[in-house]
C-alpha cells in the first residue's frame, strides 16, 4: 500500500496537470504569442504556468498535510482502543512531510513542463496565428491491408496514431484509474486474511494468562478448571538477546509444545509447525535483520 497506491497517485496528478494545462496553453496561444513579441522571453512565460502550477500543488500538499495528520492521529486512536493502550502518541516526522511534498511538488512540475515546453519554442509570429490544420499522413500501412475497417474504424484509428502519446497517455490514465480502484478494493481482502491468518490459525486463544514468574506445569491442569476454559496450553516466555556478527536484537524467547495446538507457527503455506527437539524458529523478517539463514541456525 505504501510502495504502489503513491506512484499511482503522483503519475495520475501528473498527467491530469499536463492535460488541463494544455488545453489552457491553447486556448491562450495568441496571448503568449503577444507576450513573446513584445519582449517577454520564453523562460518567462515558462516560469508563468510553472509558477501557476507550482500553487495548485502547494495547496494541495498544505491539504493532503494536514488532512494525513488528522487520520493518522485517528488511526492511533483506534489502535490504542483496540490494544487497551492507555495513550498512543502520533509521530509528526517532519522528514516524512518534506519527502512527500518534494516528491508531490516534482510530480506536477513534471507534468507541466511537458506541457510548456512545445509552445515556448516557437516564434512570436508562429504562436499568434492560429493553429494550422492537422495534416494526417498515411500511417496504417499494411494494418490496413490486413484489417477489415469501415470508414469511421479508419478514422479512429488514424486519429490514434496521429498522437501516439497522447493515445498512449490516455490509455495509461484510464489503466491508472482501474489499478486505483483494484488496489483500494484489495486492502479490504489482505485485512480480512491477516484476521484469518493471525486469530483464525496461528493464535486462536481468547485470552492468555501470564504469570510473574515461572509456575509448574501443573499451572495449566489450574487454568482447565476456570470457568469457561475449553482448552489450555503451557508456553515460557524469557527475555534475550540474540546476536549474530555484528548484528543483535532484544526479544523473547518463546518455548511451545512440540505440537502446539492452540498458539501455533505456520509455515509460508500456512500449515501448522512442529517444534523442533533443538535450536531456534525465526520469523523471515527476524532472520532477515539478523542476516542468518536455516545452515546459519
Amino acid at each position: 500500500m505504501v510502495k504502489v497506491l503513491p506512484p499511482i497517485f503522483l503519475a495520475v496528478a501528473a498527467m491530469l496537470v499536463n492535460m488541463t494545462l494544455s488545453r489552457l496553453i491553447t486556448l491562450e496561444r495568441e496571448q503568449i504569442g503577444l507576450l513573446k513579441a513584445i519582449g517577454y522571453s520564453s523562460h518567462a512565460v515558462a516560469a508563468h504556468y510553472v509558477e501557476f502550477v507550482l500553487v495548485i500543488a502547494v495547496l494541495g500538499v498544505v491539504i493532503g498535510s494536514a488532512m494525513g495528520t488528522w487520520l493518522g492521529i485517528g488511526m492511533a486512536q483506534l489502535y490504542a482502543r483496540f490494544f487497551t493502550f492507555p495513550y498512543l502518541v502520533f509521530a509528526h516526522d517532519p522528514q516524512l512531510y518534506a519527502v512527500a511534498a518534494i516528491v508531490t511538488l516534482v510530480a506536477a512540475v513534471g507534468g507541466a513542463l511537458y506541457a510548456v515546453r512545445g509552445v515556448v519554442r516557437l516564434p512570436p509570429a508562429i504562436v499568434m496565428a492560429p493553429a494550422a490544420p492537422v495534416t494526417y499522413r498515411q500511417r496504417l500501412g499494411v494494418f490496413r491491408r490486413l484489417l477489415v475497417l469501415r470508414q469511421t474504424g479508419v478514422m479512429i484509428a488514424r486519429h490514434l496514431l496521429r498522437w501516439p502519446f497522447r493515445s498512449f497517455s490516455s490509455t495509461l490514465g484510464v489503466a491508472m484509474a482501474v489499478a486505483l480502484l483494484v488496489a483500494s478494493q484489495w486492502s479490504f481482502g489482505s485485512l480480512d486474511h491477516m484476521i484469518d491468518v493471525t486469530f483464525h490459525r496461528a493464535e486462536r486463544q481468547d485470552a492468555r494468562i501470564v504469570f510473574a514468574a515461572a509456575t509448574p506445569a501443573r499451572a495449566t491442569y489450574a487454568a482447565l478448571k476456570l470457568p469457561g476454559v475449553l482448552d489450555a496450553e503451557p508456553f515460557r516466555s524469557v527475555p534475550a538477546r540474540i546476536a549474530h556478527k555484528n548484528l543483535s536484537r532484544k526479544l523473547s524467547i518463546l518455548g511451545m509444545p512440540k505440537v502446539p495446538r492452540i498458539s501455533r507457527s505456520l509455515d509460508p503455506d500456512l500449515r501448522p509447525m512442529t517444534m523442533p527437539d533443538t535450536g531456534l524458529v525465526l520469523s523471515e523478517a527476524l532472520a532477515e535483520v539478523l542476516d542468518v539463514g536455516a545452515a546459519t541456525v
